[in-house]
């Protein structure tokens, strides 16, 4: 059974903003408490110019969190979000279609890795290594800025790319283009030095299979990477709707959760080998 969603309580939020008011500074924004609403949000405001609007998300994720055990079986740490919303979605060029005919599906995991350390990866132009539902294409094209150095040292704090996928497993084979943008984000008080990633990914047209007979209609996804314990934590939260021959809505989010899972595991090994 799936963990029921829960709220961040509303106590800490209430303490940091009176500390603020009495120190003469302006509230932080608010922001969304239940995971859901944490996730659309996040994804919504991407692209804002104000930090503290994502910082306030990232900084209720991880009290979301603070209390789910890391260690816990893929299902334990799984959820599943409510549909985005054509608001949510409306700067991301996508297919056009109802997103609230999209299935969910919601992961957190623990990495022994921080979100810095987690660049090496961002930065591979071939996925392949940890993506193994993608074993034979994932290629990643820098697109702003074109050479993707300063990310890893934060002297840029967003990066744009363009991914040329063919996802594969017993369910599909199926080819595919997904933008897939990264930010930094300050938490904390700036000045902190503490940071954390977000990204978020979409894709532009439909994608049918090489069957014909499987296809990815719409596809988006928010995924954050936040510090933690000289670590870091890990959630990603995907929205999808997809045909995929003798699969019902259940089968397709069980293989996506079990699919994330796999990228995560192969994420640590690959970043546990460049030691």
């Amino acid at each position: 059974m799936r963990p029921r969603t829960r709220s961040v309580p509303r106590a800490a939020s209430l303490l940091a903003t009176t500390l603020a008011v009495f120190a003469g500074c302006t509230p932080p924004p608010e922001a969304p408490t239940e995971l859901s609403e944490l996730s659309t949000y996040l994804f919504r405001n991407l692209e804002t110019a104000d930090n503290g609007v994502l910082e306030a998300g990232v900084g209720n994720l991880a009290l979301f969190f603070d209390t789910v055990d890391m260690t816990a079986d893929t299902t334990d740490r799984s959820y599943q979000v409510d549909p985005l919303t054509p608001e949510d979605i409306a700067d991301a060029p996508n297919p056009g279609r109802d997103p609230a005919a999209m299935a969910s599906v919601a992961l957190v995991t623990p990495s022994a890795f921080t979100p810095a350390e987690h660049t090496a990866v961002i930065r591979l132009q071939d996925q392949t290594p940890v993506e193994p539902d993608c074993p034979n294409q994932f290629s990643r094209e820098f697109v702003e800025p074109a050479v993707p150095d300063c990310f890893e040292i934060i002297s840029c704090d967003s990066l744009r790319t363009v991914n040329d996928v063919v996802k594969e497993n017993s369910l599909m084979t199926i080819p595919y283009r997904m933008n897939k943008d990264f930010r930094w984000v300050e938490i904390t008080e700036p000045g902190s030095g503490e940071w954390a990633i977000l990204s978020r990914s979409w894709i532009e047209a439909e994608a049918i299979g090489v069957s014909g007979n499987n296809a990815i209609h719409q596809l988006f996804s928010i995924d954050v990477f936040w510090p933690i314990d000289g670590g870091g934590s890990r959630y990603i939260a995907l929205w999808m709707e997809a045909e995929m021959l003798g699969a019902d809505d259940a089968l397709i989010q069980w293989s996506a959760t079990q699919s994330l899972q796999m990228a995560f595991d192969a994420t640590e090994t690959y970043l546990d080998g460049l030691d």
